[in-house]
């Protein structure tokens, strides 16, 4: 028989006598008794002396053991130990567990080569619950563990191959369709969104990344029909993946239009759209509409770093306007927030920075930065006006939610404003102030088309 004495859990096994049923029975007494450390040491101790007869359940109580937070000894791996008993359900069922403790619960992305193994064994030994109909409080791991690797590897950059390998193995028709609820640190309720919502999130943008025009569009009106309530604006992602799929697909004028919907239906950030929009219109050779879009993406809120591309494409449009003192502009904006982010240095970046021999002091950054944007926003709001007619009128009415009101010109048209479109100081506005403006389409609150007030000056 051999002896082992196992310095990594301080616990010695060296009597010469033992056979494997009083070993599994001794280790059995200290599994009853919390000792899980010594209880799978001397399950261990049985493995290495009677690999014969050990059988399912001393391995199913060896796992048991490492959920309970013991170890194996330095470069012992479990599924070595528990392969041949996998087929019995008690093992499967609770190694299945054991991983999912493990590497989905745990789950670290500085280690996913690691988490990927393991989550690899649950879909080979187990399957995806029905979660559609039958909501319980238990997880399924199956689902679980594909979720975090196709999150993990969607971010930051979309690995094409591993989203791939992976959203083929979830079928939708079995996700739950429920959002979920938890608790934030500051005690408010968050609400998340459903599997199945986040499935189709996942499934457009491969799809969108894989130029799959037609099944991208197709995806992309099952979520929008299928799923109740949208989370994270899912609703705007969708619509701007078939818009933009459309587009590729030729039906130009189609994508447009939704894209176009998009910016008048929804609240937030929509200077992306503005982008996908002016990028259509530029690749169509149509730059001075396309200007007018980019101005209007540059001038909505959003991250700086995040729109380096639209300023960019904005200073490729100035340069075909013939317009080149515009140009360097943008690359000295360009410059400036590359340097104050730290960015790492595209060969597009480097190449206007290098053409327009851009350089500022590191010590003067912020203070330039400020500077360079206000002269850029004055630009921008001249140049989204290339198409408009501008009128003057007065304010009539300010509502009580101070978000937004009514005009009234000479010829006594009566127009509605929203605060976020004013283009001049809000904070001024009163009623019976002087106020030029243009008009742009909209819709009422009964999805009519109006045209609604944007305020750009106080006169």
């Amino acid at each position: 028989m051999e002896l082992l004495s196992r310095n990594y859990s301080g616990v010695q096994l060296t009597k010469m006598v033992y056979s494997k049923q009083e070993l599994t029975n001794l280790a059995k007494q200290k599994f009853d008794a919390g000792k899980f450390q010594e209880s799978l040491d001397t399950y261990y101790q049985a493995y290495i002396n009677f690999p014969t007869t050990w059988d399912s359940w001393d391995a199913f109580y060896l796992i048991k053991c490492l959920k309970n937070n013991a170890t194996l000894p330095q470069g012992v791996e479990i599924e070595n130990i528990v392969t041949s008993y996998l087929k019995e359900e008690p093992v499967k069922n609770i190694y299945v567990w054991y991983l999912y403790d493990n590497h989905v619960k745990n789950f670290d992305k500085d280690d996913i080569w690691k988490h990927e193994k393991a989550i690899r064994k649950i879909t080979e030994i187990s399957q995806q619950k029905d979660k559609r109909y039958q909501e319980d409080s238990y997880p399924c791991p199956y689902t679980q563990g594909v979720f975090k690797l196709l999150k993990a590897y969607k971010k930051p950059n979309l690995n094409v191959n591993k989203i791939q390998e992976w959203i083929i193995k979830l079928d939708p028709n079995k996700l739950s369709r429920n959002e979920t609820q938890f608790t934030d640190a500051e005690g408010k309720i968050q609400k998340k969104a459903s599997d199945y919502e986040n499935y189709y999130s996942i499934l457009t943008a491969l799809l969108e990344k894989q130029q799959k025009h037609k099944e991208c569009i197709d995806a992309c009106d099952l979520a929008l029909s299928s799923i109740s309530k949208f989370h994270y604006e899912n609703d705007i992602w969708f619509k701007r993946r078939k818009a933009l799929s459309l587009i590729a697909l030729g039906e130009i004028e189609v994508g447009e239009i939704i894209l176009f919907e998009i910016t008048q239906g929804h609240k937030g950030q929509k200077w992306f759209l503005y982008k996908d929009i002016a990028q259509t219109q530029y690749d169509n050779n149509d730059y001075d509409k396309a200007l007018i879009n980019f101005c209007y993406a540059a001038l909505f809120p959003g991250d700086e770093d995040k729109k380096i591309q639209l300023y960019l494409l904005m200073a490729r449009c100035y340069y075909q306007l013939k317009q080149h003192d515009k140009c360097k502009f943008l690359a000295e904006l360009i410059y400036l927030i590359v340097q104050k982010y730290d960015l790492k240095l595209t060969d597009e970046v480097s190449k206007i920075i290098n053409h327009y021999q851009i350089n500022y002091p590191t010590n003067e950054i912020e203070n330039s930065l400020r500077e360079k944007q206000k002269q850029l926003i004055n630009i921008w709001k001249q140049d989204q006006l290339r198409d408009k007619k501008v009128l003057i009128g007065k304010i009539q009415k300010i509502h009580s939610n101070q978000k937004s009101g009514h005009l009234i010109t000479d010829n006594n048209e009566r127009y509605f404003f929203g605060m976020r479109d004013v283009q001049c100081n809000k904070h001024q506005l009163r009623e019976g102030t002087t106020v030029e403006f243009f008009l742009k389409p909209c819709q009422n609150q009964q999805g009519n088309p109006e045209d609604h007030a944007v305020i750009i000056k106080i006169i």
